[in-house]
């Protein structure tokens, strides 16, 4: 189900680790013939690129994507600071709605949203696959994860509301490459990494040169609405664990690390604090059901698990210990 793929793309962020990256894919793809290039960050550069500084919540921006005869647009430009923020949320979740609202205005008849298959949440419930029908029933100390939810849901009903503007929502399994530090990769580069006894929950992953390709295909897509992407096959996270050689602390009970974290006044792990993603994500399985990237969309990632594990594993920057030996408990 393809359509005419756009000549004249915006690019809202293009200063974003993945942003950069797509911006890359667009300057090489011969079908794309100017680029509008939109960001309150550094210039970027390229034959084909247009540079506008811009803010997402301006109504001027309307004016801007008609002039430019813009078809199609991607919001890679979402950023959290290391601490929650009201300013974050403003730019993130409201800019977000207000650049669909400017779609709508401008006659925009492609927009393509990158966001998580972790917006499920971990639940003790959970099938083993998620349909992209199921209830978003993340609740993260995260405010990443908090606004990419609020987005998520936000975008759907406007995908409903607004057939025409050909919404598509991009959840993606944790990011693996040498460009994105996503929250796996960020996970296993702890020393040591937490996990729980009697747990091991099946990991789904994405390598972000598909995550890319991902983008562009869905660019030339007729149908919209969210869509699971990730590699082919999952692995458990011991297993990612021992291959990236990241060594690992034991916990005994789920209920001695949230102690941990939250009552005790010493603070004994201070490698919860770091972790990127909530507890229950060390214990249930979030893994989406990619029956509809395949057959719907018609995308199918160059690279399985094992790839992106391998992908992990070099940015990690580490030689991966044998297989068969087993990760340690600190």
């Amino acid at each position: 189900m393809t359509a005419p793929f756009p000549r004249t793309v915006a690019l809202v962020g293009p200063s974003t680790p993945f942003g950069g990256l797509v911006l890359d894919a667009l300057k090489r793809d011969r079908r794309v013939r100017r680029i509008v290039a939109l960001d309150d960050g550094e210039p970027v550069r390229g034959s084909k690129v247009r540079f506008h500084r811009a803010d997402l919540r301006d109504p001027a921006l309307v004016d801007l994507l008609k002039r430019e005869q813009v078809e199609a647009v991607v919001h890679t430009g979402n950023r959290w600071p290391g601490r929650p923020s009201e300013e974050a949320f403003d730019r993130n979740v409201l800019g977000t709605m207000h650049l669909l609202a400017i779609c709508e205005h401008a006659g925009v008849r492609k927009v393509v949203l990158p966001s998580t298959t972790l917006v499920y949440g971990p639940h003790f419930q959970n099938p083993n696959f998620l349909p992209e029908t199921r209830r978003l029933r993340a609740r993260s100390r995260h405010q990443y994860l908090r606004d990419l939810v609020d987005i998520d849901r936000h975008a759907q009903r406007f995908a409903r509301l607004h057939p025409e503007c050909g919404v598509t929502i991009l959840r993606f399994a944790p990011l693996c490459g040498p460009t994105i530090a996503g929250p796996l990769r960020t996970y296993t580069a702890l020393r040591p990494a937490p996990i729980f006894a009697g747990f091991d929950p099946m990991w789904q992953m994405c390598h972000e040169e598909d995550a890319v390709g991902a983008v562009l295909h869905a660019m030339g897509w007729k149908g919209s609405g969210a869509v699971n992407v990730a590699a082919d096959g999952a692995s458990p996270i011991l297993r990612i664990l021992r291959r990236c050689g990241t060594p690992v602390q034991l916990y005994l009970h789920p209920a001695g690390a949230f102690a941990a974290r939250y009552l005790s006044p010493v603070k004994p792990f201070p490698v919860l604090d770091a972790l990127p993603f909530d507890l229950d994500y060390l214990r249930f399985v979030c893994i989406g059901d990619t029956s509809r990237m395949k057959d719907s969309l018609g995308f199918r990632p160059r690279r399985d698990a094992a790839a992106c594990i391998e992908a992990l594993r070099t940015a990690a920057g580490e030689r991966a210990p044998a297989m068969g030996r087993k990760a340690r408990a600190g």
